[in-house]
């Protein structure tokens, strides 16, 4: 539950919010003994009026890519794809939060390598 007082918001409001604090805490609690959310959080932040923008189930996803692990690896530099080119000729390179396992041959790390060294000269550059 995310709970923002808009721009112009009275003083109060937030004051009020900062001494019910313990209660929305709390709210966890209230779920769990099958407390209704929207009861929960009008109890919560009763005479305050609040409304509902967006409700939407919580999931587990992930949005790792392809393109952001070639992201993270130009990251570690030229140096570095360098070795794993002249060490390996490969890398497997695998997403800590679902576990995908991300295949880059020679080829594929070789422009890596290449767009690593156009942004570090463009840093070089810039400096």
């Amino acid at each position: 539950m995310l709970i923002q007082p808009l721009p112009g918001c009275e003083e109060t409001v937030i004051e009020t919010l900062t001494a019910r604090s313990e209660e929305i805490a709390k709210l966890s609690a209230k779920l769990d003994e099958g407390e209704e959310l929207l009861d929960a959080v009008n109890g919560i932040l009763v005479g305050m009026e609040p409304k509902v923008v967006q409700t939407y189930a919580p999931e587990y996803r992930c949005d790792c890519s392809r393109e952001r692990i070639e992201r993270a690896l130009i990251s570690v530099g030229a140096s570095e794809l360098t070795s794993m080119i002249e060490q390996d000729g490969c890398a497997d390179v695998s997403c800590q939060f679902c576990g995908k396992t991300y295949h880059f041959d020679r080829q594929s790390l070789t422009a890596l390598l290449d767009a690593a060294q156009s942004v570090e000269k463009h840093d070089r550059e810039e400096s």
